[in-house]
């Protein structure tokens, strides 16, 4: 007998993406649940099947988002090879009170769910799992739960990932030596990491360890593309569970690993973060060092990587440098993949790289639409960068050759300069254009044109030092301590309106807010970054709005070199939240006075004996942009991010002092400065579609 449809209401959906609402679905995977006993009871004292149909309750009106305790099942509804396919042994509540009826999801999932709550001591009591959990009939009910998986999953403080293949007690001591680190060795105050002396020694066994991370990924579970948003989506939570077969010698080693592999029966407990981050490490040191076992790299990397160690550059003096955003990645990952629907990626890419703006992936089924084209747009409409210089006819047409994924790994803007981070790309992922339309001129967004021109360099020799080496500043007083040397610097130089604003930030960082808006952070991390280049020794630019009319005056303060010029300096990491006190800028001020006057800074100025060079450069244009992520209320869920924009452009056509209406600008570099433009309205720009996009044929 089929199982009679579950209504909506009583399955998880999170209709609109409503944040935090009821797992309805959820069924409970309590080792109390009744199992019927009378049954196996029944079975003939010489029967093969031992399996116990235990039943599964209905939980209504769990909420995800007050409660993480359930588990989230990632899973494979076809059997893998190493499966036990047969169903029907386990009894899932429906919308009826009290009304059983047998599942179709495999036995063997249920049996190795119970597994991994019986190692949690029985203090596991609910399990989401899609098959139960979502409406599985066509329409918008179905579509909503599949776009709100990533709250399913983002939410649970449990959630795991079933792989089938079994592995023996020789593979339980090679993938312990992978997780542990054992073929890798980091250089010394680098970053940089290469293979270890027994890698290199035991080539050997550096190839079984690549076979097995071959077998292993190659398992059905990484094949699929639902599988790739549930293990992206919480990853850093994750559990990879791996069956192994039943061996003295295995549970021996097993137990000796215990922090490794956890405690589950018959199952290998490993922490998705930590294989990710190893297999990493392992596969791009073997490329490098082992041509030979560079293709075996490419696969396993295909299906198993970390992203944050995979696409960052290592630079010379240690710093961690990531030029890119990992959205091209994702969706090259994702693009091989299989879904009972192509259109389904859509979905999964919006889920997985947070984008707010979406299609309407069953209108998409309907019609003779391209995919391709569908993620082409869904990727721009979400304020993605597309490189848009001018090519020649022959890298036109090179770029006409490519598959969309390709187009989109390889003509995406590459030259983002986050703050020094150990994870940059939470920095490069919010660098989107906001409020994106699509016209026939390019992508229609908004924000301020600033034209760069007075660069100077701050003469932090000439200040006073520090009044006790011995007790140096806190970090966030040292920040405040040279932004008040800066401040100083422009009243100097007579630019009035610059160093009030930057007065006014001091000010408001004296005074720390734990719920800090977006603004207020990322004009923090500028203001790091221009700290970072004064000790640096890096000039210094200023820069003005361009409103047509208006009188020009600098509000902005950018910084031209890129940031792997920088040395690494603990003062200024922007990983750490600071506020400052009042005693940094309370004794710089009593060293030198607070420069309020003009006739005081005149005095100052000859006092200390310094000036200020003012070349008179060709302008640098910037365009710059931000808007903080549209937050989730009780109706919805938008799935957004923080996205800001920073960069130097060049304008196609009319002149930027000349106020034209809707510019056409061209992408060139990203510049990053702690600006000011409260009550500078916004401009719309246009920027041109990337060459290979147009109908012109010419150059």
């Amino acid at each position: 007998m089929p199982n009679p449809p579950d209504s909506a209401e009583e399955r998880l959906h999170l209709s609109s993406r409503i944040k935090g609402a009821a797992v309805s679905g959820a069924i409970m995977a309590d080792p109390r649940i009744d199992i019927d006993d009378r049954d196996h009871n029944k079975r003939g004292a010489g029967s093969d099947d031992t399996r116990s149909p235990g039943k599964w309750r209905r939980r209504r009106g769990y909420n995800a988002e007050a409660n993480s305790d359930y588990v989230a099942v990632s899973w494979t509804w076809n059997a893998a090879q190493d499966d036990d396919p047969r169903s029907g042994g386990y009894k899932v509540e429906t919308s009826l009170k009290d009304d059983f009826q047998p599942s179709k999801v495999r036995d063997q999932v249920f049996e190795r769910i119970q597994h991994y709550t019986d190692a949690h001591s029985g203090q596991l009591k609910y399990v989401w799992i899609d098959q139960h959990c979502i409406v599985q009939k066509e329409g918008p009910e179905k579509t909503q739960g599949m776009q709100a998986m990533d709250l399913v999953y983002g939410l649970s403080g449990h959630p795991i990932s079933l792989l089938a293949r079994r592995i023996n007690s020789e593979d339980v001591r090679l993938l312990a030596d992978i997780l542990e680190g054992v073929f890798i060795t980091h250089m010394t105050g680098s970053a940089e990491f290469r293979l270890s002396p027994l890698a290199v020694s035991s080539s050997q066994v550096l190839e079984d360890a690549m076979k097995l991370l071959e077998a292993i990924t190659s398992d059905l579970w990484w094949s699929r593309a639902w599988t790739f948003q549930e293990k992206y989506l919480s990853e850093s939570k994750m559990k990879l569970l791996i069956p192994h077969f039943s061996d003295k010698e295995l549970e021996k080693e097993k137990k000796h690993k215990k922090k490794v592999f956890g405690t589950a029966v018959g199952e290998l407990c490993v922490k998705s973060i930590d294989f990710h981050r190893q297999v990493t490490q392992l596969c791009l040191a073997c490329k490098k060092e082992r041509p030979n076992l560079a293709a075996s790299a490419d696969r396993i990397l295909g299906k198993a990587s970390n992203y944050e160690i995979l696409l960052r550059d290592t630079a010379p003096d240690a710093q961690y440098l990531t030029r890119w955003s990992q959205s091209p990645r994702i969706i090259k990952d994702i693009e091989p993949r299989e879904s009972k629907f192509c259109s389904d990626r859509l979905a999964i890419i919006a889920n997985c790289c947070q984008y707010s703006i979406r299609l309407d992936d069953v209108k998409l089924r309907r019609g003779n639409h391209s995919v391709s084209l569908a993620l082409l747009a869904l990727y721009l409409l979400n304020g993605e960068m597309i490189k848009n210089e001018p090519l020649d006819r022959e890298q036109k047409q090179d770029c006409l050759q490519k598959t969309v994924s390709s187009f989109i790994e390889d003509e995406s803007f590459d030259g983002f300069c986050p703050p020094h981070s150990k994870k940059p790309l939470l920095f490069n992922n919010g660098c989107r254009f906001n409020n994106v339309v699509l016209t026939p001129r390019g992508m229609l967004t908004k924000g301020h044109l600033w034209k760069l021109q007075l660069r100077f360099q701050v003469p932090i020799e000439q200040f006073p030092s520090r009044k006790d080496d011995r007790n140096p500043l806190a970090r966030q007083d040292y920040v405040l301590w040279r932004l008040s040397q800066l401040q100083h610097v422009l009243e100097l130089l007579g630019y009035a309106p610059i160093a009030k604003e930057l007065a006014k930030f001091i000010d408001k960082s004296l005074h720390f807010d734990d719920n800090e808006s977006f603004s207020r952070w990322y004009t923090r991390t500028m203001a790091k970054m221009v700290v970072a280049a004064m000790d640096a020794h890096k000039p210094l630019c200023l820069g003005g709005i361009l409103e047509g009319d208006s009188d020009f005056s600098y509000k902005g303060i950018f910084i031209l070199d890129d940031c792997e010029e920088f040395p690494v300096c603990s003062e200024w990491d922007t990983d750490e939240d600071w506020s400052g006190e009042e005693d940094a800028v309370g004794q710089l001020e009593s060293e030198f006075g607070s420069g309020s006057s003009s006739d005081s800074d005149s005095e100052r100025e000859h006092s200390y004996g310094f000036t200020i060079a003012k070349p008179a450069d060709e302008p640098i244009y910037v365009f710059t942009s931000s808007k903080p992520k549209e937050e989730g209320s009780r109706n919805s869920y938008p799935n957004d991010i923080d996205k800001h924009v920073s960069i130097e452009i060049e304008s196609q056509g009319a002149r930027l002092e000349d106020g034209y209406h809707r510019p056409n600008l061209v992408t060139k570099r990203w510049i990053n400065g702690l600006c000011f433009f409260r009550g500078h309205p916004r401009q719309e720009v246009v920027f041109p579609w990337h060459p290979a996009l147009t109908n012109n044929r010419g150059v």
